[in-house]
């Protein structure tokens, strides 16, 4: 029985051990903390399959879609909500483009349709302000980041050749070995290590560390809203972003002054307890200061006013969460370090949305050679 130790709890290590499992290998998997506390249980949940570049991201998207609902289905455990996604034009002239985004042979793979003020979609939703209009995607969905991976880890627990050691940080690994923290040697077949973005396993073993950036992004959570928003929504910004629309074709409201290092995507998504998630402030330049300004999330919170058309409820809390991203046109980042251990990483804030197919593709590549091509530079031709 081939044996795979699996390195990192969050969502990419434990969509690995999913993998692992289902292909009927036996896994011991490895957690530095007690339970995940680093990108993924720190992320806002969304999981915008819609979003993608064209072509290979959006093909592995879609199946990532598909794959995130059958395991949902085996966790049975709520920890996906098909909600679908509005994206809002916040000007006059941003409504010409959702027309032209829609004018896409992807669109209906997409699950686009656009929304006017007023449609009833809308209104129950809880979106009654200023903006004027919505690219609403049925394909889209919300993850509980705080308690997901918890509900998956018990799941994996009931099938047979599954450990989780929890709390056990991974210092040193070879060929077909990982030693932990208290000295212990634990042996395989196959190494998988999915370490965290404050791993050191990433910056002392990788080959191309210009390949990857940190970024630290600024997360902030209200109280419960009631009534409150339904779907996750976001400005067009992030579409911006993903290179789906042209730089200057959108007008951002939220732009700071060039100089400043903080960049704004206005991105929400609502809790299950109906308070909302509100951010994002992506913070780019090493070293990042331990403080947390305010502005940037008093911005994003005053536009969603005016999109929502109501006042949102007094914050809770605030949260920074560090990821690894791709600078060369890579989906993620993997990486042989020997003809059986192998470093996936740097797949950013799309880890989440594309984890089941990146650990699908891990597989496929150390098992049996083939790969979709997410992990070679200029996978998304940027």
């Amino acid at each position: 029985m081939t044996k795979v130790l699996i390195v990192g709890g969050g969502v990419l290590g434990t969509m690995h051990a999913v993998e692992a499992i289902n292909r009927g290998f036996d896994v011991e998997h490895f957690e530095a903390a007690p339970e995940p506390r680093e990108s993924t249980p720190r992320s806002f949940g969304g999981l915008n399959f819609s979003w993608a570049c064209g072509g290979l991201d959006l093909r592995l998207s879609v199946q990532s879609a598909a794959m995130w609902r059958q395991l949902a289905d085996s966790v049975d455990d709520g920890i996906l909500r098909p909600t679908g996604s509005l994206t809002v034009s916040t000007e006059d002239n941003q409504r010409s483009v959702l027309e032209s985004l829609m004018q896409r042979p992807d669109a209906d793979e997409r699950g686009w349709t656009i929304l006017d003020p007023g449609d009833q979609i809308l209104v129950s939703a809880g979106v009654n302000g200023d903006f004027s209009g919505a690219l609403h995607s049925s394909l889209d969905a919300v993850l509980e980041p705080r308690s997901a991976l918890s509900h998956i880890h018990d799941h994996l627990s009931t099938k047979p050749g599954y450990r989780l050691f929890a709390g056990k940080a991974v210092r040193d690994f070879g060929s077909d070995s990982v030693t932990d923290s208290a000295g212990r040697v634990h042996r395989g077949d196959i190494v998988v290590l999915c370490p965290g973005s404050h791993s050191e396993l990433v910056s002392s073993t990788t080959s191309a560390p210009n390949s990857l950036r940190p970024v630290r992004l600024q997360v902030t959570q209200t109280q419960p809203m009631s009534p409150g928003l339904t779907i996750p929504l976001a400005d067009m910004s992030g579409m911006l972003r993903q290179g789906l629309v042209a730089d200057g074709e959108v007008p951002n409201p939220l732009a700071m002054p060039s100089a400043d290092p903080v960049e704004l995507r206005l991105k929400v998504v609502p809790r299950i307890s109906g308070a909302l998630a509100v951010g994002e402030a992506r913070h780019r330049d090493e070293p990042f200061d331990f403080d947390l300004p305010e502005r940037p999330i008093r911005t994003l919170t005053e536009r969603l006013e005016r999109i929502l058309g109501v006042t949102i409820p007094p914050v809770s809390r605030h949260w920074t969460g560090d990821v690894r991203e791709c600078v060369d046109g890579r989906l993620w980042y993997r990486e042989d370090l020997d003809d059986s251990v192998v470093l996936v990483t740097g797949a950013g804030q799309r880890g989440i949305t594309l984890s089941p197919m990146i650990a699908k593709d891990t597989f496929d590549w150390l098992v049996e050679g083939s790969e979709t091509g997410g992990a070679r530079p200029d996978a998304t031709g940027a």
